[in-house]
């Protein structure tokens, strides 16, 4: 009696992966920004909301954690709106500090 095997091959499958592969460097590369650069934006995006008219300066700070973060000083007791994390969240994704 004969007993039939069946023999299993993998299936492979190519893929050109370069353009792939230039997307995911290119969204890595973020273009750089001088701390002045940065400063204009974020105060240019802060300033137009009334709920953060009580911001008023912005400092560029190295933390180890990131390549960059914002420090807001406010007038009076109260905190810096969320407009100005959300703003500074934004351009951390768009920029680096030079």
């Amino acid at each position: 009696m004969a007993v039939s095997r069946s023999v299993l091959l993998p299936v492979v499958r190519c893929y050109n992966c370069s353009c792939i592969a230039l997307r995911e460097t290119a969204e890595m590369i973020k273009e750089k920004k001088t701390e002045t650069e940065l400063v204009a934006l974020l105060m240019a995006r802060v300033r137009d909301r009334p709920e953060c008219e009580h911001v008023i300066r912005v400092a560029i700070i190295r933390p180890k954690t990131q390549n960059w973060d914002a420090a807001w000083t406010v007038e009076g007791n109260e905190i810096p709106c969320q407009r100005a994390f959300a703003v500074a969240r934004e351009l951390q994704a768009e920029f680096d500090l030079a």
